[in-house]
Parts: C-alpha cells; structure tokens; sequence
C-alpha cells in the first residue's frame, strides 16, 4: 500500500483481503503493522492469531495510508459508545469499520461515521438443490 488521497465527502473506501490467500511475506508485513499490544494478544490466544493479524494489520496498513504514518505508530481509542477509533486529530477527521467471517476481511473508511458488516452464507451446493426439488 502507497499514500492514498482521503476519500471524497460521501465515498467508502472498502480494503478487503482473503487471509487464506496471503503469501509468508504479506503475513510478515501484517504482523509487523501490529502495535507491541495487539502482537501480545496475538500471541497468547493462538485460536485468534490469524484473525487478529489480518483484521488489525488491514487497518493499520489501510490508515496509515491515508494519515502516512508507520501502521504501528497509530493510536486508538474509544467513543462514548465503545466502537473503537483514531486517537488524537485524526479522529476528527478519519473514521473507520472493521468486519470479518469465514476467509474475508474487509475494512471500510471514510470522512464520516460508517458501518460495515460480513457475513459468511453457507449457499447449498447445486446437486443438493436438484436432489431437493426435482425427481429422479
């Protein structure tokens, strides 16, 4: 990811990625976008380490686009509501949504405050639906 201009008032930007598809290298550059904090909870909850990498390291990359700052150098707090955000300027400015299921993350980013919302749908497969609806 290079510097990116800010999204236009009223446009989403969506970075997605499909962590089953990511090379050693950009594991590597996940993990290493990772703050000292999330790399530890990364680390002693191994059922949630590759999710936490990609959900966390997307961001991080995915921001530290627009805000051209090192992805480990951002600094998150929380609204009133507990939705997690920018700390410090940026917040006032930059807002983000982070989302996840079965082989996709997306992370959406805007001028104003957003949503963003997976869900994996498990589709029957074809010879089910035939086997189901039609005779022999």
């Amino acid at each position: 990811m290079t510097g990116t201009d800010w999204p236009e008032p009223g446009v989403v930007d969506l970075w997605w990625l499909n962590p089953s598809l990511l090379s050693r290298a950009a594991w590597s550059k996940l993990r290493s976008s990772l703050s000292t904090d999330e790399q530890s909870r990364a680390e002693a909850s191994p059922a949630l380490t590759d999710e936490l990498v990609a959900g966390r390291g997307l961001l991080r990359l995915s921001l530290s686009s627009y805000l051209r700052v090192p992805p480990a150098a951002l600094r998150f707090d929380e609204c009133p509501t507990g939705k997690p955000r920018l700390a410090g300027p940026a917040a006032e400015k930059l807002s983000f949504n982070l989302s996840h299921t079965q082989g996709l993350v997306v992370c959406g980013v805007a001028r104003s405050e957003l949503g963003v919302d997976l869900a994996y749908v498990q589709r029957p497969a074809p010879l089910d639906v035939a086997r189901h609806y039609f005779s022999q």
